[in-house]
C-alpha cells in the first residue's frame, strides 16, 4: 500500500536528529514527500496542516531564527504521539 510507505517516510524524516534540518537536502527530502502525501492524502485536513506545520519549522530552521525555539516546536510536532494520532484512521484495522 503506497499510503503506508509514506507513512514509513515520513516517519523517518521525523525522526531524524533536529540539526540534519538545515541541510538543503532536508528541506528537499520533505518537499518530496510532502509531494507524495498531497497526492494519496489529499483529503486528510488534519495531515496537511500538520506537514504544513512541519514546513514552517524547517523554513525557520533554514532561515537561522531562534534555534532554542524551533527546537520545541519540532519535537512538539513530531511528538511520537501526535505523529500517531494524525495517521491513527489509517493504521486502525476496522472489523
Amino acid at each position: 500500500d503506497k499510503r503506508m510507505e509514506v507513512y514509513e517516510e515520513i516517519k523517518d524524516y521525523t525522526e531524524k536528529k533536529f540539526e540534519l534540518l538545515t541541510l538543503s537536502k532536508s528541506k528537499n527530502d520533505f518537499i518530496h514527500i510532502y509531494n507524495k502525501v498531497m497526492f494519496l492524502f489529499s483529503d486528510d485536513e488534519g495531515i496537511i496542516n500538520w506537514l504544513l506545520n512541519i514546513d514552517q519549522v524547517i523554513t525557520k530552521v533554514i532561515n537561522e531564527d531562534d534555534v532554542t525555539e524551533v527546537r520545541m516546536e519540532w519535537e512538539a510536532l513530531t511528538n511520537p504521539d501526535v505523529f500517531h494520532m494524525a495517521f491513527q484512521k489509517y493504521l486502525t484495522i476496522e472489523e
